[in-house]
């Protein structure tokens, strides 16, 4: 169905892009169009109504990264010529510019960008391909079936775009990934026979020369624990510049074990391969981009369920952790020509549950002040939708079926989300969506306030026994808000937290401000507090205990130096808070799966986050870029999951940019395009909106410039342009005029236009006074 989050308004009604809104004895209507709105004021008094118009911004824009991975398997994926593309770079980057250019800038002024950026030396190039999480359970490969392979995808996506391609100690030395015997090492603590989920039976490929270890116990063999670096200034040597690859919940360019600096590296042995997840350049060892967040989408084969031969058009989540598991649109054309229309409404469809929309027309129909309730709704026809098709509404919300029968007995067949028609949103719908990004998502981009900062890991999957899965933390973050000025640290559960436990647990955030060990606090002091840790140097110490799912208690403690102890700090902006991102099954109709399936269609596969908020003056870590930070779940007594390897840095993002100059053109005239941050002395398309109009070669700096000639069939009013190559692009945007119709514009260099302008000026002041004063007459005469 859809994210059962509901937004209250109080519209008392809505009518076309209209909006009014009741507010004491005001009416303010609202009525947006393209970059401004108008705000009528009408007050309401026993003489009758003033009205005052005043003109105001509707809000700068907005980018949002998206962390795009394909599923291996998907028909799209491994045989992108079935939906017109030439790799599956391709297929996923223009899977979010069609929704940009058609939908999402005209109505939302947002735009989805690739989140990949040029910052380290030989980087990945390529959006991740993952592994199917269950390939041997009867279903073709490439397909997600169920509740498991949604959030094992989802956290495998985010995995591959933080640590980049796996790490492996292959231990039978065959070149595949065997599982009980081989080894992960991409992990905060790697365990004999223990590797990623969906890797058993992966190709591994021979690890390069710059991937190197050190050797910790001077033995002259690599033992598992052992820490592995890409020497990046290939010197032999441990240094500033390197980075480490192993022990980590998250690769950092130039992030090293202090205690290893100056030591020798030495060739790693051949048994230590990888598994090329970032598949471009061929058989490359790639680290992730550590730096970026957003919200992260998958595409993979058909969610289809056999009992009702119909695939499931995705699944979605909310609370800016959005994961979105597309349906191949090759597997599934509905009626008409064009499949990309269906991918367009698909896909905004999607990222809209996962901004917090729910299915529907986003009028408030019934006036009760919420908009967009379960069979809300009219059905009725939408206008170039084909015959006997019945929708919500032309909205990408709305869900749309065709009448099979007669007169008088309806024969509704579900045909797809969005109408067959390219459809939009309302502006209650936009504002829902832009606020929810604000708040919520990320290392989003408006413009022209730079992003909040972030710093996230993810943690091994499935390191605790199956019966306490959910105190399994895949994701940990810190986030800077600039804005509301505080810390939040979060922790991501792998699954929801059971319904009706009594037990007590306790998450535990263990901060060292500046990434010194011998500054702060020793473990001993932590011990006295009752945290299990050997954690040393830590200045603050936060706490949430939870009791009967429920927050009971939030504590933070500064170590006070000259005292040599903790101190607990009171604040009441120091809080706890459980949010739970829940992905949604979208499909229609409210039928159910049956078996094989083991998770019904409309059930929701949920995590739970737990965070720890305080003001940035309580916690020095907004000071710093470098800082080490431990987390615990903790249960009944027993540290359940931990951070093996503390360690975080502020890194913003560094996207490539372009700008557009002119701005605005017309049809046929020429703009040139400037961009910069791409990858050097590369190949790279230059689209306007999901069509490639040219190409060119970026010099050493990944810098270029490029002519845009407009085309003469282009579609009017504000639109995307893309430079870019594989996953990294740069993006902004060009406003195409409407063409000339009738007498040209009037030079205002032209002395006998303005002449001719001032005329008309002083016809029409004329006109208004004549009628003002035969009014008047005719008032004086009625009176007498």
């Amino acid at each position: 169905m859809s994210v059962s989050e509901k937004v209250s308004h109080q519209y008392v009604f809505v009518l076309n892009k209209t909006l009014v809104k009741k507010v004491s004895n005001y009416l303010i209507v609202k009525h947006i169009k393209k970059k401004y709105s108008v705000f009528i004021l009408v007050i309401l008094t026993q003489f009758g109504l003033l009205l005052i118009s005043t003109a105001v911004s509707a809000g700068e824009k907005i980018w949002v990264p998206v962390r795009w991975c394909g599923v291996e398997g998907a028909p799209s994926i491994e045989t992108p010529a079935v939906v017109n593309e030439s790799s599956a770079d391709d297929v996923l980057w223009r899977r979010h510019e069609r929704p940009t250019d058609q939908i999402y800038i005209g109505t939302v002024n947002m735009t989805f960008r690739a989140g990949a950026t040029f910052a380290i030396k030989n980087g990945p190039q390529s959006f991740p391909i993952i592994e199917d999480p269950q390939p041997a359970s009867g279903n073709a490969l490439g397909d997600i079936r169920n509740g498991f392979e949604v959030s094992t995808v989802i956290a495998a996506c985010r995995r591959a775009w933080l640590l980049g391609d796996s790490l492996y100690l292959d231990i039978n030395n065959n070149g595949i990934v065997n599982q009980g015997t081989d080894t992960l090492l991409s992990a905060g603590l790697p365990q004999l026979g223990i590797i990623e989920v969906g890797h058993d039976g992966t190709s591994l490929n021979a690890a390069p020369a710059d991937v190197m270890y050190v050797d910790e116990n001077t033995n002259g063999n690599f033992d598992i624990g052992e820490n592995i670096y890409r020497d990046e200034n290939t010197d032999g040597i441990v240094d500033a510049g390197d980075t480490l690859l192993v022990n980590v919940s998250g690769t950092v360019v130039a992030n090293i074990d202090g205690a290893d600096f100056g030591a020798d590296l030495l060739a790693v042995p051949s048994t230590i391969k990888y598994v090329d997840l970032i598949r471009k350049p061929v058989n490359t060892y790639n680290i992730g981009y550590p730096a970026v967040q957003g919200i992260t989408a998958v595409s993979a084969n058909d969610l289809e369920y056999d009992s009702i031969a119909f695939p499931v058009h995705g699944v979605a989540s909310s609370l800016g952790s959005l994961g979105v598991v597309l349906d191949d649109p090759s597997q599934y054309l509905p009626p008409g020509p064009d499949y990309t229309l269906f991918e367009i409404q698909l896909v905004a469809h999607e990222f809209g549950h996962g901004f917090t929309l729910p299915h529907g027309d986003g009028i408030d129909d019934d006036m009760d002040g919420v908009y967009d309730e379960f069979n809300e709704d009219p059905t009725a026809p939408v206008p170039g939708a084909g015959a006997n098709t019945l929708c919500d509404s032309n909205n990408v919300m709305s869900y749309c079926w065709l009448d099979n029968g007669t007169s008088g007995n309806p024969d509704l067949e579900f045909i797809g989300v969005g109408a067959p028609v390219l459809s939009s949103f309302t502006n209650l719908q936009a504002d829902t969506m832009r606020n929810f990004v604000l708040a919520n998502v990320s290392d989003r981009i408006v413009d022209p306030v730079i992003a909040p900062l972030v710093a996230a890991r993810v943690d091994m999957l499935d390191d605790t026994p199956e019966a306490l899965m959910w105190l399994n933390i895949t994701d940990f973050s810190v986030s800077v808000d600039s804005v509301r000025q505080d810390v939040t640290f979060s922790l991501t559960s792998r699954t929801a937290f059971p319904k009706g436990t009594d037990s007590d647990v306790l998450f535990h955030f263990i901060i060292d401000t500046d990434s010194i060990e011998n500054t702060g606090s020793n473990a001993l002091l932590l011990n006295e507090l009752g945290i299990k840790t050997d954690f040393d140097g830590a200045d603050y110490v936060g706490t949430v205990r939870m009791h009967r799912g429920e927050i009971e208690k939030v504590t933070l403690y500064r170590f006070v130096k000259e005292l040599g102890l903790f101190e607990k700090i009171i604040n009441p902006k120091i809080r706890g808070i459980r949010d739970q991102i829940s992905y949604i099954i979208d499909f229609p109709m409210g039928r159910t799966s049956t078996p094989p399936h083991d998770v019904g269609v409309n059930q929701q596969v949920s995590h739970d986050v737990i965070k720890l908020r305080a003001p940035v003056n309580t916690i020095g870590i907004g000071e710093n870029i470098n800082y080490r930070v431990e987390y615990q779940t903790e249960l009944d007594g027993r540290v359940v999951d931990r951070a093996r390897t503390p360690g975080l840095r502020f890194d913003l993002p560094v996207f490539p940019v372009c700008r557009t100059d002119p701005a605005v053109v017309k049809h046929g005239e020429t703009t040139k395009v400037i961009s910069t941050g791409l990858l050097p002395n590369r190949e790279v398309h230059l689209l306007l909106g999901d069509k490639e109009v040219g190409s060119g070669l970026t010099d050493v700096n990944g810098s270029i410039i490029l002519d845009l000639l407009i085309p003469v069939d282009a579609i009017s009013g504000e639109r995307l342009v893309t430079v870019g190559a594989l996953a990294v692009s740069a993006d902004c945007h060009v406003v195409i005029e409407e063409d000339d119709e009738g007498e040209p514009v009037p030079d205002p260099d032209d002395r006998q236009c303005c002449q001719d302008i001032i005329s008309q000026m002083w016809y029409a002041i004329a006109l208004l006074i004549l009628i003002s004063i035969l009014l008047l007459f005719l008032i004086i005469r009625k009176r007498g």
